[in-house]
């Protein structure tokens, strides 16, 4: 299975089970680029979450995460390189709802680990506030995103590129 399938198929799993059939032609479009991307993801009655039912919450999560993939890019490829100890412990505590926990767990990283993992989730939450998702939910595809691509950094790497690469 390469890349674009892994996690197109692993990330819709955990935020939008109802997603995880199309994801992988999702990711392909997204992959591609050019007018059958943009004319995927193209506002729907003038909101932009997925441009299916826009603004229900877990439909279209999957196409705004990739088109926020893409405009992430730099950075998620950036946090695919973080060493295997820290992104191991990044992963734990991104799982933990407990916040207090998760406060203390990140003490543990280097400070410029601390200050790529907070750009990352910033980037991501910002780019799906952009695209009509609420804040909360935004977190929690922040953080599963995350997740997904620290538990395989080199396919989540390899991801982030082939996604990218549509541009």
């Amino acid at each position: 299975m390469d890349a674009l399938e892994d996690v197109s198929i692993r990330l819709p799993e955990r935020v939008a089970p109802d997603e995880v059939e199309l994801a992988p032609s999702i990711a392909e479009a997204a992959a591609q680029g050019g007018k059958e991307w943009d004319n995927l993801i193209k506002p729907f009655g003038g909101a932009m979450h997925g441009g299916i039912l826009p603004g229900a919450e877990g439909v279209g999560d999957i196409h705004a995460l990739m088109d926020v993939v893409r405009t992430c890019s730099n950075i998620l490829s950036s946090f695919c390189q973080i060493g295997s100890a820290s992104l191991s412990i990044i992963v734990s505590f991104l799982a933990l709802r407990d916040r207090a926990q998760r406060a203390r767990d990140v003490q543990k990283l280097a400070s410029n680990e601390r200050e790529l993992l907070e750009r990352s989730i910033n980037a991501i939450m910002v780019e799906l506030e952009k695209r009509g998702v609420v804040q909360q939910r935004a977190a929690e595809l922040a953080d599963h995103t995350l997740i997904t691509l620290g538990e395989k950094p080199d396919v989540g790497r390899d991801f982030v590129e082939r996604i990218s690469s549509g541009k």
